[in-house]
């Protein structure tokens, strides 16, 4: 990367990619995270060679939570069918294996593909990203108010920062849950348990 795409890479919506393809928040997500965790992240960038980025976080205070593995945890409740709709791919990987030990869990990458498995199926309980391509949660959440309100009310709120008014203003709107990105699975359990009741 140059000098002027590097002062730029952590800018919320800034993006080298063409229009449609990317929407210019995974860095600065990543880098909104790292600083509130209280470290830092770096880059250094050759062009035609590639970037490396550093990540420092401070060591972690106290000691760990004692939590049940995920095996375990099923009969603090009943199994769900979970759906977790995220653009980010790590994080539907991470979901998918922290939540299947106790419930049945799909994922899809965008709005559309929330929108036709939600047709076809009964869900327990929708995680869907804010912010996406194509069709944001929030276009998914206005289509199931229209056709399924029952089914929208299923909806709990991944997101890695309200970066848009229109954003901050449907979530002061809606009554769903929200997570904000870095989350405390043990939380998350809790609601998806409190929503299976």
């Amino acid at each position: 990367m140059g000098p002027e795409t590097l002062e730029r890479i952590f800018d919320p919506f800034f993006t080298t990619k063409a229009v449609g393809i990317g929407t210019g928040l995974g860095l600065s997500i990543c880098h909104g995270i790292v600083t509130a965790l209280g470290g830092e992240i770096a880059v250094e960038s050759t062009v035609g060679k590639g970037s490396t980025f550093l990540v420092t976080l401070p060591p972690a205070q106290g000691r760990p939570s004692e939590t049940l593995p995920p095996t375990r945890t099923a009969s603090s409740g009943r199994r769900g069918r979970i759906l977790v709709v995220d653009d980010e791919k790590s994080l539907r990987t991470s979901l998918q294996r922290v939540l299947g030990g106790e419930h049945d869990v799909i994922v899809v990458a965008n709005g559309r593909e929330a929108l036709a498995l939600i047709a076809a199926q009964d869900l327990d309980v929708i995680l869907c990203d804010l912010m996406m391509p194509d069709l944001t949660g929030m276009d998914v959440h206005a289509e199931l108010s229209r056709t399924a309100p029952a089914v929208a009310d299923r909806m709990i709120f991944l997101t890695g920062g309200v970066f848009t008014p229109h954003a901050r203003e449907f979530l002061d709107c809606v009554p769903n849950p929200r997570f904000e990105k870095p989350f405390e699975i043990q939380n998350l359990r809790a609601i998806i348990r409190e929503r299976l009741r």
